[in-house]
C-alpha cells in the first residue's frame, strides 16, 4: 500500500513556479506606493472607511470600496446566490447572499471576486430600542420630570415632543415597553437585510481587488467582543495605521434633507438613518441631475458610513450588530 501511494505521487508532474525578478518587484513597490498616496490623498475618514477602538485597521466602507474599484478601471457586477439566500415572510426570516464580481471595463475579465451575506437574525435586525411614546403627539419624546416641577412624565420639547405633561402613575406611558426588545415588524427591513448583503460583497470584492488588506478590514464580526466598544468618535490630524499614514479628514455630521434636516447623523435611530437612505436614493433617482443632487449624494454617503460602522459595533450585551461593512 505504501509502495503504491509512494508510485502515484512520484507521477504527478511538477508545476515550476514564477520567477521573482527586479523589475517585478520594483513595479510592485511603486503600485504599493501609489496606492498608498491615493488613499492619503482621496479617501476621506468617516465616510470612505471608518475607525473601531480594538482594531489596528480602518474599516473599508461603501463609498471607499466603490473609489478603490472606479480606480482600477473596473465595474462590480451582483449575483444573488440562491442556496445561500431565503425570503420567509411568514416565519419572518430573512437572509440574502451576494457575489460580487469585480469586471475590468478594459476587458471583460474577472480580475476579483467577493461575498457577502445579512440575515434578519444579525442583532441590530432582530432587535430595536423601543422608547416611550407620547400618548398626544406619537413622539418617542418622553422624559421623567424633575422633582422641583412636580415630576411625572414630560413630552420633552427639544426632542420633538409636544411639551404636554402625564402623572407619574399614568399607565398609557408606564407600560409601555423600553429598551432592547424584538422586532415585531422584521418585514419592513427586508430591503435594508439585502442592499447589506450587497454592500458586504461589494466591499469584499474591493480589498481583493486592490489587495489592500493591510491597509483596511471588512469583516470584525470574529474579534472577541471585549476588544470591541462604541464606534470611535472622528479624529483629527494624522492616523497612524499599518500600510500608508491615513489624514483624517472632515465629515459630513448632520443629515441635510428631510424630516430629519439638521439632526446629528450620529443621533439618528436606526429607523431614521434608513428612512432618509431611502428618500435620498428615491429623490436622485428621480431628478439625478438636480443643483441638489451631488450635495445630496454626498450626505447619502455619510449615512451610509454611520450605518456601516454601526454594523460592526457591538451592542453593550456584546452581542454584534449588523444593519444598514
Amino acid at each position: 500500500m505504501q509502495g503504491e501511494m509512494f508510485r502515484s505521487e512520484s507521477l504527478v508532474p511538477t508545476t515550476r513556479r514564477a520567477y521573482l525578478t527586479a523589475d517585478l518587484l520594483k513595479e510592485e513597490r511603486e503600485q504599493r506606493q501609489l496606492l498608498g498616496q491615493y488613499v492619503k490623498q482621496c479617501m476621506v475618514e468617516g465616510t470612505d472607511y471608518g475607525r473601531i477602538p480594538g482594531m489596528d485597521k480602518p474599516t473599508l466602507l461603501k463609498p471607499g470600496a466603490e473609489k478603490l474599484i472606479d480606480l482600477f478601471r473596473c465595474t462590480p457586477e451582483f449575483t444573488l446566490v440562491p442556496d445561500f439566500s431565503r425570503e420567509d415572510f411568514e416565519g419572518g426570516f430573512f437572509k440574502y447572499t451576494f457575489r460580487c464580481r469585480i469586471l475590468s471595463r478594459d476587458t471583460g475579465a474577472v480580475m476579483a471576486e467577493g461575498y457577502g451575506s445579512a440575515n434578519s437574525r444579525e442583532s441590530r435586525f432582530r432587535w430595536r430600542t423601543a422608547n416611550r411614546t407620547c400618548p398626544t403627539c406619537g413622539k418617542a419624546a418622553i422624559i421623567q420630570g424633575k422633582a422641583e416641577y412636580g415630576g411625572g412624565w414630560v413630552c420633552f420639547k427639544k426632542r420633538g415632543g409636544c411639551g404636554e405633561k402625564y402623572v407619574e402613575s399614568d399607565e398609557r406611558i408606564t407600560v409601555q415597553p423600553v429598551g432592547r426588545v424584538e422586532n415585531e415588524n422584521i418585514a419592513d427591513v427586508d430591503n435594508t437585510i439585502l442592499k447589506m448583503a450587497k454592500k458586504r460583497a461589494q466591499v469584499d470584492g474591493a480589498i481583493a481587488l486592490a489587495r489592500c488588506s493591510d491597509m483596511f478590514t471588512q469583516d470584525v464580526e470574529d474579534m472577541p467582543a471585549a476588544e470591541l466598544s462604541a464606534v470611535a468618535p472622528p479624529v483629527t490630524g494624522a492616523v497612524s495605521a499599518p500600510g500608508p499614514t491615513v489624514e483624517a479628514s472632515p465629515r459630513i455630521s448632520a443629515v441635510a434633507f428631510g424630516p430629519y434636516k439638521g439632526k446629528a447623523i450620529s443621533e439618528m435611530s436606526d429607523e431614521e438613518l434608513s428612512a432618509s437612505i431611502d428618500l435620498a436614493h428615491s429623490k436622485l433617482q428621480e431628478q439625478p441631475k438636480a443643483k441638489w443632487a451631488k450635495a445630496m449624494r454626498e450626505n447619502l454617503a455619510a449615512l451610509e458610513s454611520e450605518v456601516e460602522l454601526r454594523c460592526r459595533a457591538p451592542h453593550a450585551d456584546g452581542a454584534h450588530t449588523g444593519l444598514p461593512q
